[in-house]
């Protein structure tokens, strides 16, 4: 929580923070001279710097209520229920510790305190007047500003992109697999951003993945697993219910060995070739043996003519290297390739 109060926090929120000191002092002043209640007077005092440690703490105590709601009661989930319960949290917190400071300003200023049954009920009204202005305020800036770093995010990433190009294209991760990712991330900022900040995470994951292990020899298959898990959420999220992958990887089988990104290229190679829609769905089964692991998946490629592609004659070429198992078997209707331990 001190991580987002300092990230939200800069210059120019406390000059905008003065600036609705300014104005809601001067309107203080303007109905005092409206109802004849006093003379205008405008100055700047003592009451000048209370306010501002009002609207300050009013300030934090929105961004911390709006963050907090939004990761245990986020809009999604119950329009009306977090409406109901922001409006009545901010209304009574703040209320609480606008009326200590008035208490503290009144006794400095006046050397009296204000009257506990009169003022507090003002104080709640005030209260509840700010909240109706600066919640929505609160609200519409962190959206804006979530959804601006989730920008600054993808620039960050095609800006990755571009400089880890041949260290990617040497990981055999696809190109367009990257870029396609990007299109779905760009898609996904302007319609839901808190699945868009899941989908950056595991983004940023699988290429992390590709970097940290491009000169790895073997993995344990349970860091392969882990890889894949990220891997095919990025492909759930694109494809949706047309793809569906059931990896079924046993816990038995974690500690055994292959290349990395072997089950990675198995998987990218069906979607790169096999058509993949509403109408003709695919499934994938990556299951584990007790000398290796099989993936398989029915047939349905785009072109008339079976092509192995690259990712598979590099896995080859990789099992023959290390004297090891690689097998594909193909009927009419299904496609399986069989890799062992290492």
């Amino acid at each position: 929580m001190l991580k987002q109060l300092k990230d939200f926090f800069n210059w120019r929120i406390f000059i905008v923070i003065f600036s609705f000191v300014l104005i809601n002092k001067l309107l203080i002043e303007v109905i005092g001279w409206y109802f004849n209640l006093s003379s205008f007077h405008f100055t700047f005092d003592l009451s000048i710097i209370f306010l501002y440690l009002q609207f300050l703490i009013m300030t934090v105590i929105g961004v911390w209520l709006v963050h907090t709601l939004n990761r245990f009661l986020p809009w999604d989930s119950s329009t009306i229920l977090r409406i109901i319960f922001e409006m009545i949290s901010f209304i009574v917190i703040y209320t609480i510790i606008n009326f200590i400071i008035a208490q503290i300003s009144a006794y400095i200023i006046v050397k009296q305190f204000l009257n506990l049954s009169r003022d507090l009920i003002y104080m709640t009204v005030i209260s509840t007047f700010h909240m109706l202005v600066f919640i929505p305020f609160l609200e519409f800036f962190i959206s804006f500003k979530s959804n601006y770093e989730n920008k600054l995010k993808i620039q960050a990433l095609q800006l990755e992109l571009t400089q880890n190009q041949y260290e990617l294209l040497k990981a055999k991760i696809n190109p367009h697999f990257i870029f396609n990712s990007l299109s779905v991330l760009n898609s996904l900022i302007t319609i839901d951003s808190n699945k868009a900040k899941t989908f950056t995470n595991s983004f940023s994951d699988v290429l992390r993945f590709t970097l940290d292990y491009e000169n790895v020899e073997n993995i344990k298959v349970e860091k392969e697993y882990k890889f894949l898990e990220q891997y095919i959420y990025l492909l759930k999220t694109r494809y949706g219910d047309a793809l569906q992958v059931n990896l079924d990887i046993k816990k038995e089988s974690f500690n055994y060995r292959i290349p990395p990104m072997t089950l990675q290229l198995l998987i990218e190679n069906v979607v790169k070739h096999n058509i993949i829609s509403n109408k003709k769905t695919m499934q994938i089964d990556v299951l584990s043996k007790q000398d290796g692991i099989i993936v398989s998946n029915p047939i349905q490629l785009k072109t008339a003519e079976a092509s192995w592609g690259i990712g598979l004659e590099s896995i080859k070429s990789q099992y023959e290297r290390l004297e090891k198992e690689f097998k594909i078997e193909q009927d009419k209707s299904n496609f399986r390739v069989f890799v062992s331990y290492i």
